[in-house]
């Protein structure tokens, strides 16, 4: 059941926490988050915890900004890294699986060219009584602009290869590769009376390789959050996939909402519905709720 493949779930989570300092300052320089993400059909289930840090090159000011977007908007660049510990219940397997991401984002502060570059590590366990698992790595690389001050665009491609040893010592070792080709544009809209609007767009081409054959996928995102103020943001989500791949097939609908409670301690949370197109895939419901800190 391809729409509950673990791996792609924990990319997704990522792409998708200690120490803070209470005070009522506006600029940081280090960010801290932890989420937590229950996502459920039937009988499979994925429960998944992530854990990540950002720094940023330079001190990010808040200004009249909502403070979600302080970084995006001030053009920062920064680097993160981020642990996402994983466990997947199916109706004949289980799988634990800890994953390793580092990304750096650069933005040159004449030309306000985008790029970004990272790294991907994947290992799991397959609870299936036999030691067996699954080990990748992979990289992601992307490249943009910012066409305004408040919009951008970014091409970017990610490759992650795993080896797939289901039973070692009885089955040969598979080896199976995903490749995303996308591209996203993101635009934050003042308007009157301190509120705002934030509105983004992808498009990907997912491909699965293993080897014999390959499918691919499109999928195409739409996001948009209302910022009533600059701490305080409700939004929506729509996904759309369609391809080969008919398990995955469908499309999912949320909603989601963030909190400044201080202009350095933030929560959020976000609930969404994937509903299927065909007999091959499953209804889920998913939920994730995050809290973060600057300083």
């Amino acid at each position: 059941m391809s729409k509950f493949m673990p791996h792609s779930v924990a990319v997704v989570f990522f792409f998708s926490v200690f120490s803070f300092n209470l005070s009522a300052k506006e600029s940081y320089q280090v960010e801290l988050s932890a989420e937590y993400l229950g996502d459920k059909e039937s009988v499979d289930e994925i429960k998944a915890i992530a854990l990540s840090a950002e720094v940023y090159f330079d001190k990010v000011k808040s200004g009249s900004h909502p403070y979600a977007e302080n970084a995006y908007l001030e053009q920062a660049s920064r680097l993160g890294i981020a642990y996402v510990d994983l466990e997947y219940t199916g109706a004949s397997l289980s799988m634990d699986e800890s994953d390793f991401f580092l990304l750096a984002r650069y933005i040159d502060p004449l030309s306000h060219l985008i790029l970004e570059g990272g790294a991907i590590e994947i290992s799991s366990d397959i609870n299936n009584g036999v030691g067996g698992g699954v080990d990748g790595s992979g990289f992601v690389f992307g490249l943009g602009t910012y066409v305004n001050s408040h919009s951008s665009v970014v091409f970017n491609y990610l490759q992650v290869d795993l080896d797939i040893d289901i039973a070692p010592g009885f089955v040969a070792v598979s080896k199976e590769k995903i490749t995303d080709i996308g591209v996203a544009y993101k635009s934050v809209t003042s308007l009157e009376g301190g509120k705002a609007f934030n509105f983004e767009a992808s498009i990907t081409s997912s491909e699965f390789d293993d080897g014999t054959a390959s499918i691919s996928n499109t999928i195409v995102e739409l996001v948009g959050d209302y910022y009533l103020d600059k701490t305080t943001s409700i939004g929506a989500l729509l996904e759309m996939n369609s391809g080969d791949d008919e398990g995955n097939e469908g499309q999912t609908m949320g909603l989601r909402f963030k909190k400044f409670v201080t202009p350095v301690i933030s929560v959020a949370a976000e609930v969404s519905q994937f509903n299927a197109d065909n007999f091959l895939g499953e209804d889920s419901d998913r939920f994730l709720v995050g809290v973060a800190a600057r300083f």
